[in-house]
């Protein structure tokens, strides 16, 4: 196995590499396993869009509070939403890499049961890399977000505009909305993706590698999905 010997560069063309190219991208992750350039660059992307969410929550979080509490209390509060806010924008970089260890280590278990050929850090390198998919889904979302601009979002339901499934449905809770929006374009092409990796890094099957993934990303959303139906109460909006 060859060490991490690429340039910053060329780890970036290794990113518009696995839109364009994947079959061929997917190859060279398996021999040189890099990460520092979608580190570096989707840690920035995730500040970035934190900071533009947090000012379009906060300005939510104001006219909603004041409907009720005085401008003092307004303003409390706020001042506590916001320090709450920086404190997990500076730690967004640590939450992504926690993340990827996360889904690295449950994809190279998986993958134990079907093949023995893939090493963890091919593995963490393979869900590094995919991640350019959940980065371009969180600048569509926060783009249809700008577009129907911040006096316009009157419930936490408007946060998650309909991507996926949720388009054909009419629902009210947000526990559901998140499953639905789950399914849509940018997760199906990063799972198609992710399996394709499996299958390049593991020297198997496609089958093989579909079995690896596809049981993994759903355990993933079905954990997302709880954690938005214990955080809301499953309310409806």
């Amino acid at each position: 196995m060859k060490k991490n010997t690429l340039s910053f560069l060329q780890q970036c063309r290794l990113l518009t590499g696995l839109v364009w190219s994947p079959a061929r991208t997917l190859s060279e992750i398996r021999l040189t396993t890099p990460y520092l350039c979608p580190l570096l660059l989707f840690s920035l992307a995730g500040v970035i869009v934190a900071c533009i969410n947090n000012s379009m929550i906060l300005s939510f979080t104001q006219r909603t509070l004041s409907l009720s509490l005085d401008e003092s209390q307004v303003d409390q509060t706020l001042h506590f939403i916001g320090r709450l806010q920086l404190f997990g924008v500076i730690l967004s970089p640590a939450f992504l890499l926690m993340k990827w260890a996360i889904v690295a280590g449950l994809i190279y278990l998986a993958a134990q049961l079907m093949t023995s050929n893939m090493t963890y850090r091919q593995s963490f390198s393979l869900v590094a890399f995919t991640s350019i998919f959940q980065v371009l889904e969180s600048c569509m979302i926060l783009t249809i977000l700008r577009l129907k601009r911040t006096e316009n979002l009157n419930s936490p339901l408007d946060f998650q505009p309909p991507v996926g499934l949720n388009i054909f449905f009419d629902v009210t809770s947000l526990s559901w909305n998140t499953l639905l929006n789950d399914f849509n374009p940018f997760a199906i092409w990063y799972m198609v993706i992710l399996i394709l990796g499996v299958a390049t890094l593991s020297q198997c099957s496609r089958l093989k590698a579909a079995l690896v993934v596809v049981p993994v990303w759903l355990f993933l959303v079905c954990i997302q999905v709880a954690v938005v139906a214990i955080s809301t109460g499953n309310q409806s909006y």
